[in-house]
């Protein structure tokens, strides 16, 4: 999937403000005003694509999986750099609700990818009642709350586990052990205070 120059544009607009200092929130909601559709169509690249890099990965290219995927991913939006630590995570979880993100860039003054974001979050759970009828909307909203939002979570701090690790230099392989000793030692906890 090719981006056209406006969606290009559009997320190199987006990196810009990221790379700025977050003091001037409605200047920036004034300039990236032109851009905001353009960057939902930039996002649903980054949702879709996210896992295309495994195409072309070798270990060779020295790059982690984690690297390697927002290389890929930014040289595919033009970009050099990722203008945050969360540029790419915060993309994906836009482009991940593509419907709510073109509601929310037509309602409300965005000032950069986190704020749009936090919107989109915001709006989700607006978005399921509305698909529920009235009599299954308790017994849904039940078990969002304790099936979807503790998984969402769980995912979230695994991600920024491995986000972290990479960052301090370790490999996605220790980082992994690393994960799945807590596992263990959390399965272990469970079991011993069940007998207990």
């Amino acid at each position: 999937m090719a981006l056209s120059s406006k969606t290009l544009t559009a997320a190199a607009e987006f990196a810009n403000i990221a790379a700025l200092q977050d003091k001037r929130a409605k200047k920036d909601a004034a300039k990236l005003k032109a851009f905001k559709i353009d960057f939902v169509t930039a996002c649903v690249f980054v949702a879709t694509e996210y896992d295309t890099y495994l195409a072309t990965y070798s270990t060779k290219s020295g790059l982690s999986k984690p690297n390697a995927r927002k290389a890929w991913l930014l040289t595919a939006m033009g970009l050099n750099k990722e203008p945050t630590a969360d540029f790419i995570s915060d993309m994906r979880a836009i482009g991940n609700h593509p419907e709510i993100a073109a509601r929310i860039a037509e309602e409300k003054e965005i000032s950069g990818v986190q704020y749009f974001r936090q919107c989109v979050n915001k709006a989700k759970p607006a978005a399921n009642v509305e698909t529920e009828t009235p009599e299954a909307e308790t017994e849904a909203n039940a078990e969002t709350e304790t099936a979807i939002d503790p998984a969402a979570r769980l995912a979230k701090d695994a991600a920024n586990f491995f986000d972290y690790g990479i960052k301090h230099g370790f490999d996605f392989a220790t980082l992994r052990a690393m994960l799945d000793a807590a596992a263990v030692a959390a399965g272990e906890g469970n079991a011993a205070a069940a007998t207990a």
